[in-house]
C-alpha cells in the first residue's frame, strides 16, 4: 500500500495578489471575485485529480469549497461591505484595545477578546462552527494563523489553500474578525513558552480551544478560565481527509 498523499499549495500563482505579509501590513485581502475564480480552480482540481480517494473528495467539496465560492461571488463588492481587520502580529493588541473602546454590546462588555490559534483552518462546515462559535462569546474575535513552517512539520507537509487565500476567505467572513499571523518559535524556547508569550502580547482574554483537541486545556490555561472557551466538536471530517490522495 501506498504512503498517504496530499494535495496542496494549490496555484498560489492564479491569486494575481502579494504576500500574507503585504495583505497584512495593507490591510488589503485579495479581490473578492478574484478569490472565487482561485476557489473554482482549486475545487476543480480537488474533484477531478486522481487517486483512490476522488470520490470521497467530490463527496465533501460542496460545504466547504462550494460554500466559498458561493458566499464570495456573492459578496456585494459596490457596497464597499467593510472586512475583517487584517493586522500585523504587533498591532493586535492595539486593534483589540479600539476595539473595545468602541463596542457597544451590553451582552458582551464581560467577554471582551478571544483567541484561536490556527494550523490550517481551511474553511469547512466545522471551522466555520468553531468561528462563528467565537464570535458569539467574545466582542473581539481574534485567528492567528500558523506561518507554513508550521504545517511542514505535520502529516500533510502544507495546507491545500495557501495562507494568502485562507486569510483573505476570512475577512470576508465577518467584519469582526482580527486576522493576524504568528511569528516563528524560536528554537530555544518550548512550545508552551512561546504560545504563552504569543498570548500575552495580544492582551486578549479568553485563548479557546476545540474539545476534540488534544493539547485544550493547555490552550485554553492561556487566558481566563471560562466554560465557554471549549468548543463543542464539530462532527465531520477534517481537511486531511478531504485533500488526501492516496490510500495509506
Amino acid at each position: 500500500m501506498a504512503d498517504p498523499e496530499y494535495l496542496k499549495r494549490f496555484g498560489k500563482d492564479l491569486l494575481w495578489t502579494t504576500t500574507w505579509s503585504e495583505i497584512l501590513k495593507t490591510n488589503a485581502p485579495v479581490n473578492a471575485r478574484i478569490l472565487a475564480a482561485y476557489l473554482t480552480e482549486a475545487r476543480k482540481y480537488l474533484t477531478e485529480e486522481p487517486g483512490p480517494h476522488l470520490q470521497q473528495r467530490r463527496e465533501l467539496a460542496p460545504d466547504w469549497l462550494n460554500f466559498w465560492i458561493n458566499y464570495l461571488n456573492a459578496y456585494d463588492l459596490s457596497q464597499k461591505k467593510r472586512h475583517a481587520s487584517l493586522v500585523p502580529f504587533d498591532q493586535v493588541e492595539a486593534k483589540i484595545s479600539q476595539n473595545a473602546k468602541e463596542s457597544v454590546s451590553a451582552l458582551k462588555e464581560s467577554h471582551t477578546s478571544g483567541v484561536l490559534f490556527a494550523g490550517g483552518l481551511e474553511g469547512h462546515v466545522g471551522h466555520r462552527f468553531v468561528v462563528d462559535w467565537l464570535q458569539l462569546h467574545v466582542a473581539s474575535s481574534v485567528i492567528l494563523f500558523e506561518q507554513d513552517q508550521y504545517l511542514e512539520g505535520k502529516a500533510r507537509g502544507a495546507a491545500f489553500l495557501p495562507l494568502e487565500a485562507r486569510a483573505s476567505m476570512w475577512s470576508y467572513y465577518s467584519p469582526h474578525l482580527i486576522i493576524s499571523v504568528l511569528p516563528p518559535k524560536s528554537s530555544d524556547i518550548s512550545d508552551k513558552d512561546h504560545y504563552q508569550r504569543l498570548f500575552n502580547l495580544t492582551g486578549a482574554d479568553y485563548c479557546f480551544a476545540d474539545e476534540s483537541d488534544p493539547n485544550r486545556d493547555e490552550k485554553r490555561a492561556r487566558g481566563k478560565p471560562a466554560s465557554f472557551t471549549l468548543i463543542p466538536h464539530y462532527p465531520t471530517l477534517r481537511t486531511t481527509f478531504r485533500v488526501q490522495k492516496l490510500d495509506s
